[in-house]
Protein backbone atom coordinates (compact mmCIF):
# COMPACT_ATOMS: atom_id res chain seq x y z
CA UNK A 1 0.00 0.00 0.00
CA UNK A 2 1.40 3.39 -0.98
CA UNK A 3 1.61 6.01 1.77
CA UNK A 4 0.07 9.35 0.72
CA UNK A 5 2.44 12.28 0.73
CA UNK A 6 2.16 15.94 -0.13
CA UNK A 7 2.88 16.99 -3.68
CA UNK A 8 5.54 19.31 -2.22
CA UNK A 9 6.61 17.82 1.13
CA UNK A 10 9.37 20.39 1.64
CA UNK A 11 6.72 22.79 2.92
CA UNK A 12 6.52 20.81 6.13
CA UNK A 13 10.25 20.26 6.50
CA UNK A 14 10.48 22.98 9.13
CA UNK A 15 7.41 21.49 10.81
CA UNK A 16 8.61 17.85 10.77
CA UNK A 17 6.36 16.57 7.94
CA UNK A 18 5.16 13.00 8.09
CA UNK A 19 3.15 11.75 5.16
CA UNK A 20 0.61 9.08 5.95
CA UNK A 21 -0.07 10.02 9.57
CA UNK A 22 -3.67 10.56 10.71
CA UNK A 23 -5.05 7.36 9.23
CA UNK A 24 -3.34 7.83 5.90
CA UNK A 25 -3.83 11.58 5.66
CA UNK A 26 -0.73 13.66 5.03
CA UNK A 27 0.12 15.98 7.91
CA UNK A 28 2.98 17.59 9.77
CA UNK A 29 4.44 15.70 12.73
CA UNK A 30 3.57 16.00 16.40
CA UNK A 31 -0.11 16.70 15.75
CA UNK A 32 0.62 19.96 13.96
CA UNK A 33 -1.66 21.04 11.18
CA UNK A 34 -0.38 21.72 7.68
CA UNK A 35 -0.83 25.14 6.11
CA UNK A 36 -3.79 23.79 4.14
CA UNK A 37 -5.43 22.28 7.22
CA UNK A 38 -5.09 25.60 9.03
CA UNK A 39 -6.63 27.53 6.13
CA UNK A 40 -9.53 25.07 5.98
CA UNK A 41 -10.09 25.23 9.74
CA UNK A 42 -10.02 29.04 9.85
CA UNK A 43 -12.32 29.31 6.82
CA UNK A 44 -14.88 26.96 8.36
CA UNK A 45 -14.72 28.72 11.76
CA UNK A 46 -15.70 31.91 9.94
CA UNK A 47 -18.49 30.16 8.02
CA UNK A 48 -16.89 30.99 4.69
CA UNK A 49 -17.20 28.76 1.66
CA UNK A 50 -14.18 28.15 -0.52
CA UNK A 51 -15.90 30.30 -3.14
CA UNK A 52 -16.35 33.20 -0.70
CA UNK A 53 -12.73 32.99 0.43
CA UNK A 54 -11.40 32.77 -3.14
CA UNK A 55 -13.44 35.84 -4.13
CA UNK A 56 -11.61 37.94 -1.53
CA UNK A 57 -8.06 36.96 -2.52
CA UNK A 58 -6.86 38.78 -5.62
CA UNK A 59 -4.09 38.14 -8.12
CA UNK A 60 -1.83 41.00 -9.23
CA UNK A 61 -4.25 41.84 -12.04
CA UNK A 62 -7.09 42.30 -9.52
CA UNK A 63 -8.92 39.12 -10.54
CA UNK A 64 -10.00 36.79 -7.74
CA UNK A 65 -8.19 33.47 -7.44
CA UNK A 66 -10.11 30.35 -8.38
CA UNK A 67 -11.98 28.03 -6.05
CA UNK A 68 -9.82 25.14 -7.27
CA UNK A 69 -6.73 27.00 -6.01
CA UNK A 70 -8.20 27.26 -2.49
CA UNK A 71 -9.25 23.61 -2.67
CA UNK A 72 -5.74 22.57 -3.70
CA UNK A 73 -4.21 24.57 -0.83
CA UNK A 74 -6.63 23.11 1.72
CA UNK A 75 -5.88 19.58 0.55
CA UNK A 76 -2.11 20.16 0.53
CA UNK A 77 -1.79 19.69 -3.20
CA UNK A 78 0.08 23.01 -3.46
CA UNK A 79 2.82 24.67 -1.48
CA UNK A 80 1.73 27.63 0.61
CA UNK A 81 1.13 30.52 -1.79
CA UNK A 82 3.21 33.64 -2.34
CA UNK A 83 3.76 36.01 0.59
CA UNK A 84 1.22 38.41 -0.92
CA UNK A 85 -1.47 35.71 -1.01
CA UNK A 86 -0.60 34.60 2.52
CA UNK A 87 -1.03 38.21 3.70
CA UNK A 88 -4.40 38.44 1.95
CA UNK A 89 -5.53 35.14 3.46
CA UNK A 90 -4.51 36.35 6.93
CA UNK A 91 -6.48 39.57 6.47
CA UNK A 92 -9.60 37.83 5.15
CA UNK A 93 -9.47 35.12 7.82
CA UNK A 94 -8.79 37.65 10.57
CA UNK A 95 -5.59 36.14 11.95
CA UNK A 96 -2.20 37.75 12.46
CA UNK A 97 0.06 37.30 9.45
CA UNK A 98 2.65 35.62 11.69
CA UNK A 99 0.26 32.72 12.34
CA UNK A 100 0.01 31.84 8.66
CA UNK A 101 3.72 32.48 8.11
CA UNK A 102 4.41 29.95 10.85
CA UNK A 103 2.22 27.29 9.21
CA UNK A 104 3.77 28.13 5.83
CA UNK A 105 7.21 27.49 7.36
CA UNK A 106 8.42 30.97 6.48
CA UNK A 107 10.34 33.70 8.22
CA UNK A 108 8.90 37.20 8.02
CA UNK A 109 10.18 38.82 4.83
CA UNK A 110 11.78 41.70 6.73
CA UNK A 111 13.98 39.18 8.60
CA UNK A 112 15.47 37.57 5.50
CA UNK A 113 18.10 40.23 4.93
CA UNK A 114 21.43 38.97 6.17
CA UNK A 115 22.10 35.86 8.14
CA UNK A 116 21.68 35.90 11.91
CA UNK A 117 24.45 34.39 13.99
CA UNK A 118 24.13 30.80 15.16
CA UNK A 119 23.67 32.12 18.69
CA UNK A 120 20.76 34.33 17.56
CA UNK A 121 19.10 31.39 15.83
CA UNK A 122 19.45 29.19 18.91
CA UNK A 123 18.14 31.96 21.19
CA UNK A 124 15.17 32.58 18.90
CA UNK A 125 14.22 28.90 18.76
CA UNK A 126 14.58 28.55 22.53
CA UNK A 127 12.35 31.58 23.08
CA UNK A 128 9.84 30.14 20.63
CA UNK A 129 9.82 26.74 22.34
CA UNK A 130 9.49 28.37 25.76
CA UNK A 131 6.45 30.36 24.59
CA UNK A 132 4.84 27.32 22.94
CA UNK A 133 5.46 25.23 26.08
CA UNK A 134 3.50 27.80 28.15
CA UNK A 135 0.40 26.83 26.18
CA UNK A 136 0.84 23.14 27.05
CA UNK A 137 0.98 23.67 30.82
Amino acid sequence: MQVPTLAHPQKCAILNFRGGANGGKASCGHGMKTFGEMISELRKERSLTQKALAAQVKKKDGIAIGIAYINDIEHDRRNPPSPDFVAQLAAVLGVPLEVLQYYAGRLPSDKKTGDPSHEQIVAAYRAFRKEIDKKRR
